[in-house]
C-alpha cells in the first residue's frame, strides 16, 4: 500500500492508508516514525521533482500535525559516490540526511561495522559521524560495546581474512601462478587476490594486514624459491609454511 499517488494535472493525494497511519501514529502518541522503506510507499516516479516533493511535503504535514519525527529509509544509487537514488528533490525537501555506509577505502568492507553519516543538516554541521559495530543481533555504537566485544569482532575477521588469504595463495600455487609480496610488483598478492570471487569481498587493505600477520608468525615466507621456469631462472614468491599447503607451491619446476 502507498501513502498517496500524483493526479493528472501534478497535485500529490495523500491516500486513506496514509490517514490510518496518521491516525494509529497520533492515538499512540508516536513522537517518531520509521518508513521503511521509500520504495514500498511511494507510488510516484522518483527521478520526478515535482513527485517526490509532493510526497515529501505530505510527510512534512504528518509531521507536524502529530509533532512527530518521520525518518524515511532510502536506498543509494547504486553508482559509486551517490548517496541517494532519484532526483535532487529528496535531498532538497527533507531536513536532514543520513547516510549508513561500510567503512573501507570505497565503502566495499563487509565487516560487521557501519558508519553513520550526516550529509544534511538544516540545523548544525553536516559530516558528523557515528562508528557502529554490530553485536548481539543489533548495531552498537562502537564506543559503547560491552567489555570485550570489541576486541572478540576483531580477532574474529583477522583469523577468517588469515584463513582466505592462505586458501586463495594455494589456489594461486595450483595455477602455478607466483605471487609477490612487494607492494610494488604487478603480482602483488593483496590485489590480486581481493579480484576474485572467492576472496568473499575481502578488501586489498584487510588482505594486506593478513599478509603482514602472516609474516610475523611465519606461517609464509615472502621470497621463497618456487623452483624454475621455463627459461630455467628461478621463481620467487610467497609460500605457505604449513606442509599441506607448501606442497602445492612445488608446481614451477624442480627447485
Amino acid at each position: 500500500m502507498t501513502l498517496g499517488s500524483v493526479e493528472a494535472d501534478g497535485c500529490w493525494v495523500p491516500s486513506r492508508f496514509m490517514g490510518e497511519v496518521e491516525a494509529v501514529a497520533s492515538g499512540m502518541g508516536c513522537r517518531v516514525i520509521v518508513i521503511d522503506n521509500a520504495s514500498c510507499v511511494f507510488a510516484g516516479n522518483e527521478v520526478a521533482r515535482i513527485d517526490v516533493t509532493g510526497f515529501c511535503r505530505a510527510l512534512d504535514g504528518m509531521a507536524l500535525r502529530l509533532g512527530a519525527s518521520i525518518l524515511l529509509l532510502h536506498h543509494p544509487a547504486k553508482a559509486q559516490g551517490s548517496e541517494w537514488s532519484g532526483s535532487t528533490a529528496w535531498e532538497a525537501a527533507v531536513r536532514s540526511r543520513w547516510l549508513l555506509d561500510r567503512p573501507g577505502k570505497n565503502g566495499d568492507d563487509d565487516g560487521p561495522e557501519r558508519i553513520l553519516r550526516l550529509g544534511k543538516s538544516n540545523y548544525g554541521a553536516r559530516g558528523t559521524e557515528v562508528r557502529l559495530s554490530w553485536h548481539a543481533g543489533t548495531f552498537w555504537p562502537t564506543d559503547e560495546l560491552p567489555a570485550g566485544a570489541v576486541a572478540g569482532q576483531k580477532g574474529g575477521r583477522q583469523a577468517a581474512d588469515d584463513r582466505t588469504f592462505l586458501e586463495l595463495l594455494a589456489g594461486f600455487a595450483m595455477r602455478g601462478q607466483p605471487l609477490s609480496a612487494a607492494r610494488t610488483a604487478g603480482n602483488y598478492a593483496p590485489r590480486l587476490m581481493a579480484r576474485l570471487p572467492d576472496a568473499g569481498g575481502v578488501t586489498v587493505e584487510r588482505l594486506t594486514d593478513a599478509l603482514e600477520r602472516l609474516l610475523a608468525r611465519g606461517e609464509i615466507e615472502a621470497r621463497a624459491d618456487l623452483g624454475r621456469g621455463p627459461d630455467r631462472k628461478p621463481i620467487y614468491g610467497i609460500r605457505a609454511v604449513n606442509p599441506a599447503q607448501a606442497d602445492a607451491g612445488q608446481l614451477w619446476g624442480d627447485a
